[in-house]
This record gives C-alpha cells, sequence and structure tokens, in this order.
C-alpha cells in the first residue's frame, strides 16, 4: 500500500511538469521564415510601361542634403530617383552584381519643400541595352535620411581651375602641376591624387612672412559640426588652418605636420560657435615658433590635391534613422541590416505586370489550417487508462500517455 501511495504522488508530480512545458511557447523556423522578406524584380528591361515602387515623404525642408538608397543583388541594371511634383531632382542607374552592394544617390532639396517622392523605376532601358538591363534582381533595407556629408563648401578644391577662386600670396611657393599624359595608376607615384591638377608647394619653413592661400566660407550656422581635409604627399610641413578672419592670428582650428612620401588623408572637425563667415587657408608657416617643426623638417615639396570644407551629417550609416515608412507587409532582415526597410507599394503604385513581386525569402512555412485540422482528425485519440472501479475513488488525477495532458477523473 505505501508503494502504491508512493507511485501515486510520483505521476501526479510528473504531470504537472509536462503541463507547465506545454505550456511554454515553441519557435519554429516556419514562424523565424515568416517575418523576413526581400523585394524581388524580374526585370524586363522594356523601352517603356515600366513597373515601379514609390513611397512619398513628407517634411522635406529647403537647402538640406538628402540621401536615398537600397541594397541590392543579382543581375539587370534598376533606377532609383528622387522626385517631387513630377520633376525628377536626382537618380541613379544601379547595376546588380552577385554581391550585396549599397547603392545610392544624394540630392540638395534646394527650393523644394514638403513631399518628395522615392521611387524604385524598371526604366534603365532608356540608357542601357536591354541585354543588360534585364534580370533577376533583389532588393532590401531602403534608406532615405540627410546625406552622409554635405557638399564641399570651398570652390575649385582639386585645383583643375587653377588657383581660381583662391586668395593667395604665393611667393613662388604655390603653384598648380598637372598629371603626366601616361602617369601611373593614381594615387601610385603620382602629383596628382586625381583629376589633372593639384597645388604643388615648395616650401621654405619660414619663421615669418609665409606665402599662402586662403578662401573664405558663407553659410556657416553656430552649432554645426564641419570637416575639413585634404590630401598630402611628398616632403616638408604646412599648416591647414580654420580661422575666423583672414589674418593668420584668428585661427580657431589647424593641422600642421608632416608629409610623407605616400598619400596621407589630413582632417580636422570644427564646431561652430556663431553664423560668422570662415577662412581656410594653407600657410607656409609650420616651423612658426612653438610649433615644434624645425626649418629644416618643415622645407620641402608637397603636393595637396581635393581640399574640402563641409558640413558633417549622421545620415546614410548603418545605425541612422530611416524615414521611410513600414507597414504590416514591409520587409525586414535580410544580409545587410539598416535601420529603414524596403519600401511599402505606396498605396497600390505597385503595376499589375508583376515585374516588381514581394518575396518571401526560403525556408519552411506553417502548414495551411485546414491541413492541419485534417492532421488532427486522423491522429488517434488517447484511451483512458481503466482500473477497477474500486480503485477509481482513490486515485484523483491519471497521466494520459499519448498527448502529455493530466486531466481529473470524474
Amino acid at each position: 500500500m505505501h508503494a502504491y501511495r508512493q507511485s501515486k504522488r510520483a505521476i501526479a508530480a510528473l504531470c504537472a511538469v509536462l503541463l507547465l512545458i506545454s505550456l511554454l511557447p515553441v519557435r519554429t523556423a516556419g514562424a523565424e521564415a515568416a517575418v523576413t522578406h526581400v523585394l524581388s524584380a524580374a526585370l524586363k528591361g522594356d523601352a517603356s510601361d515600366w513597373a515601379y515602387v514609390e513611397q512619398p515623404v513628407t517634411g522635406i525642408t529647403t537647402n538640406t542634403d538628402y540621401s536615398f538608397g537600397v541594397w541590392i543583388k543579382g543581375s539587370g541594371i534598376v533606377t532609383i530617383k528622387a522626385s517631387a511634383n513630377g520633376t525628377t531632382l536626382a537618380y541613379k542607374r544601379a547595376a546588380a552584381s552577385t554581391d550585396w552592394t549599397y547603392e545610392s544617390v544624394s540630392f540638395n532639396s534646394g527650393a523644394k519643400s514638403g513631399t518628395v517622392t522615392f521611387s524604385i523605376v524598371d526604366s534603365a532601358a532608356t540608357a542601357f541595352p536591354q541585354s543588360e538591363t534585364a534580370g533577376q534582381m533583389y532588393l532590401n533595407d531602403a534608406y532615405f535620411g540627410l546625406a552622409a556629408s554635405g557638399p564641399n563648401l570651398l570652390q575649385n578644391g582639386g585645383f583643375e581651375d587653377g588657383l581660381g577662386g583662391w586668395n593667395k600670396y604665393v611667393k613662388n611657393v604655390f603653384a598648380v602641376v598637372e598629371e603626366a599624359d601616361s602617369p601611373a595608376e593614381p594615387p601610385v607615384d603620382t602629383t596628382v591624387y586625381s583629376g589633372k591638377y593639384a597645388l604643388q608647394a615648395n616650401l621654405l619653413g619660414q619663421a615669418s612672412n609665409w606665402a599662402y592661400l586662403t578662401q573664405q566660407i558663407g553659410g556657416i550656422v553656430s552649432g554645426n559640426v564641419y570637416e575639413m581635409g585634404v590630401w598630402v604627399k611628398g616632403s616638408g610641413a604646412a599648416t591647414f588652418k580654420i580661422s575666423k578672419g583672414s589674418g593668420s592670428s584668428t585661427a580657431v582650428k589647424f593641422v600642421r605636420q608632416l608629409a610623407t612620401g605616400d598619400w596621407t588623408y589630413w582632417t580636422a572637425d570644427y564646431t561652430a560657435t556663431s553664423n560668422d563667415n570662415l577662412y581656410l587657408s594653407v600657410y607656409d608657416s609650420a616651423a612658426a615658433s612653438g610649433s615644434g617643426i624645425t626649418q629644416a623638417q618643415a622645407a620641402g615639396t608637397m603636393y595637396m590635391d581635393d581640399l574640402f570644407f563641409r558640413r558633417e551629417r549622421n545620415g546614410g550609416q548603418p545605425g541612422a534613422k530611416s524615414r521611410l515608412r513600414v507597414g504590416s507587409d514591409g520587409l525586414d532582415g535580410g544580409k545587410h541590416r539598416l535601420a529603414g526597410r524596403l519600401l511599402r507599394d505606396g498605396g497600390g503604385s505597385l503595376k499589375t505586370d508583376r515585374a516588381i513581386r514581394r518575396l518571401r525569402q526560403p525556408g519552411p512555412r506553417p502548414r495551411p489550417r485546414r491541413q492541419r485540422q485534417r492532421q488532427r482528425q486522423r491522429q488517434p485519440r488517447a484511451r483512458r487508462l481503466r482500473r477497477p472501479r474500486r480503485r477509481i475513488r482513490t486515485i484523483r488525477t491519471i497521466f494520459i500517455a499519448a498527448t502529455g495532458r493530466c486531466r481529473p477523473l470524474r
């Protein structure tokens, strides 16, 4: 009798454990695949009647730099573009490859404000042969937001127009040089980093009476962060600086270091404290008192190219917040993850020729509801364990082995 009571208690405890386990949620591969989507585009490359997806975005402000992009993979060429009131603001023909690549287009809103529409269109055949534009392309994680950086606020930063746009006191120090007709592959062993021209500085390393180039920059906004930068190669040292006046004594930020035999990128950030105009200058002043650089170190021949000064932004990068909407059918996941998800169809703008259609990623899917019901009906019902009537009164709970459930006897 004692052994019988112990076995009864053990069965009751096992039933309680199995009931708790049965209440835990089960995560299946089919459920995981059901929420992961990409956009599949069977591009036809037709000359007209193009399929497209698009989405309007409100809240656009004037004279602001924006970026619109999407990850693509596969084959074919697609057009990504931004437009307002039927006018195209910017576009790009993006060609896919076997690897995921991020294709984007940047633009300044200018006088436009309010709403801008962003589109992905099967219209590349207007510029390329159909044999190149047609293909199977996959798109994911579309993004729209502030551009990663503003435009270059300097005029002629690459010196392709000589010294145009620069105020100068050259003193036989600064001159524009032209790349040879048959240079080595840039930027290896060249005096020009990009384009055809660069700035050459035969630096003297003097302690005073310095040669310089300078350029005034307007449109500065207090509180904004700006970046100056330049590619440098050669020997000697020069000073790149930002100042609030054209004089050398009003510098608020500068870069002063020695050049090397390889192209090196020099850069510095500055947070504007007022709306006053700024000046960006290049000085032969690296040997100034207190600089820590001697005249022998500062003297040399330096090449400079692609100077720029621009406003920094926080858009277009992984983790930046996209302003595109994501509906219940929005596409998420994918190999490359940005905060933005792929475009909705823009309220029915998806054309009926199905050249662009939504596609779930491969993976097991949940069975249809009717099929699940039929399978339940086919499963044999578990039979209750029967005991002599005189013992049933003493047993309050039994274990149904087939279903893993505990039921009280009636």
